[in-house]
């Protein structure tokens, strides 16, 4: 994705979503820094990259991990931040933490996938496109975005594994259409 490319999703993806969240979560404001996202995007995809031996010119990711590169970026961003943490005396603690940051990356992310997926004349199944129901709740996104939160607070993102999630979720939409 190119520059470009990336500021115009930034603002009508990216922006979009952090404004629903921060419109429907008071206390919370966000930070328009694109050229943050788009760096670390770009240091997401350089080593995505490295570790898949595609350092020639013209050897591109596939969506997945183009998606998944995104993902992290926004992630590690941080766009959307909390008005009232208030950690001077070191009492902040892991369950009151937020994970809107988390859900911020993961619809920025699965919105890129469907555009892919538009873009390459696919739009009879992306239609019907969903994400899957999860036994406990009826919303994968916000499972998602948990597993996100909590990989990132261990420092362990992969992501290679969340390629690997967005190509389930294409395949488990072909299954279902």
């Amino acid at each position: 994705m190119r520059k470009a490319e990336f500021d115009e999703y930034y603002e009508n993806v990216i922006m979009y979503y952090g404004r629903q969240f921060i419109k429907n979560n008071k206390g919370y404001h966000l930070i328009d820094d694109s050229q943050r996202v788009f760096e670390e995007y770009l240091n997401q995809k350089a080593c995505m990259k490295l570790l898949m031996g595609k350092q020639g010119q013209g050897q591109l990711l596939d969506r997945h991990k183009v998606c998944a590169a995104m993902t992290v970026a926004i992630l590690k961003a941080r766009i959307i931040v909390c008005d009232e943490i208030d950690d001077f005396d070191g009492t902040f603690g892991l369950e009151k933490s937020s994970k809107i940051n988390e859900q911020l990356a993961f619809y920025s992310g699965w919105t890129l996938m469907v555009s892919f997926l538009e873009s390459e004349n696919l739009s009879e199944m992306v239609k019907k496109y969903k994400l899957p129901e999860t036994s406990h709740n009826s919303d994968f996104g916000d499972t998602f975005a948990r597993s996100l939160f909590f990989a990132n607070a261990q420092n362990s993102l992969s992501p290679e594994l969340i390629a690997n999630i967005y190509f389930l979720l294409e395949k488990y939409n072909e299954c279902i259409c």
